[in-house]
């Protein structure tokens, strides 16, 4: 799905699910022409009406007037950059949000001992929000794992329309507040859910996302092993092993090297709210 085509429900929080949200998980290999991320620059840059188009489409901008739009586009700048390349990297002080056009990207830490905290994987979406409200550092890196085309909005444009209009604080205001709910739901997932509950969230919350309906069901477009989804989860692969092996007996979902497809999405959603599939 691209910007345009993606369900309300998708633009919550924007994590991995409405319930499981993830801490553990590695890079995800993507494969994308690269070709086609380079016409998309091509046309950000020349087109301020698709810029324009682009900008408006994000949750925070959907209420501003067109006018103000056109001027965030004027002033917007694109860039694409290959995969694993880094977007923002963790710590630095940024002076412009970061919209993701074209392409997957992580918001992730690397731990001292080597392990990585993914906060986040999405297709699209607004980053930088609290350096612009904070003046501060931004907290977490982020970066492309898969050819992306990304638009950046000064934040001095954006502060010069806020300026001019101080009602467009509103939706700045409901903007954090859904990312400060979905910091809270991900801090409870772990907290309180069991691994079982918690992968099949995982699942459902990624075809939401990043799902593309097909014959057999909905395919997961991410690649994702067994090995990296117990690295998501914090268990082991031999857990995984099991549960996968389970899902699949079951006629829950069909697993082929890192390619998942949910066939029985009800069932699922029974795992992720009891731990088991209901019989019958």
């Amino acid at each position: 799905m691209r910007i345009g085509e993606m369900p309300l429900r998708a633009w919550r929080p924007e994590w991995l699910g409405s319930k499981c949200q993830v801490r553990y998980s590695p890079s995800l290999d993507w494969i994308c022409a690269p070709d086609t991320m380079a016409l998309s620059k091509s046309r950000l840059a020349s087109s301020v009406d698709e810029r324009s188009r682009l900008i408006a489409d994000y949750r925070m901008f959907r209420t501003w007037p067109a006018d103000a739009i056109r001027r965030l586009a004027e002033s917007s700048r694109a860039r694409s950059v290959p995969r694993g390349a880094a977007l923002i990297p963790g710590g630095r002080v940024i002076d412009a949000l970061v919209l993701v056009c074209e392409g997957s990207v992580e918001v992730s830490e690397l731990s001292s001992d080597g392990r990585r905290a993914t906060f986040k994987i999405a297709r699209d979406g607004a980053y930088g929000l609290l350096p612009m409200l904070d003046g501060r550092n931004i907290p977490s890196g982020l970066s492309a794992i898969e050819p992306a085309t990304v638009l950046e909005v000064p934040y001095s444009a954006v502060r010069a329309e806020l300026g001019r209009d101080p009602g467009l604080w509103e939706s700045v205001a409901i903007e954090a507040g859904v990312r400060a709910r979905g910091y809270t739901d991900q801090l409870k997932a772990l907290t309180f859910d069991a691994p079982r509950s918690r992968a099949a969230s995982l699942l459902l919350g990624l075809a939401e996302t990043s799902g593309e309906p097909t014959a057999a069901g909905v395919r997961i477009v991410l690649p994702l092993s067994q090995e990296r989804l117990g690295e998501a989860l914090g268990v082991s692969r031999q857990w995984v092993s099991a549960f996968v092996r389970e899902m699949v007996l079951a006629g829950v979902v069909k697993w082929c090297y890192g390619r998942v497809t949910l066939i029985d999405p009800d069932g699922l959603r029974a795992i992720a709210k009891h731990g088991y599939k209901d019989k019958g």
